[in-house]
């Protein structure tokens, strides 16, 4: 399971993601802070990327990058 996860690339792109999230946070706080807007504004942003990280992970595992394009795991053969 383990090694499917790595060859699929979730755990690259889930800790992209994270990354990216945090960014975007750090972002919306200076943002939202010098326009003074509302704190519920920050927690619905992290409220949205929380729930998009399931998603991306889901994706992640069920979509493959080939050179082809995208295409579903499946219509994917495994070389190696």
């Amino acid at each position: 399971m383990f090694n499917e996860l790595k060859r699929r690339n979730v755990f690259t792109l889930g800790i992209a993601y994270i990354v990216m999230a945090w960014l975007v946070m750090q972002v919306a706080d200076v943002i939202l802070n010098n326009i003074t807007a509302p704190d519920w504004v920050f927690h619905v942003i992290l409220l949205l990327l929380g729930i998009g990280f399931p998603f991306e992970v889901f994706f992640a595992w069920a979509i493959e990058l080939t050179p082809e394009g995208l295409k579903r795991e499946h219509e994917v053969e495994v070389t190696g």
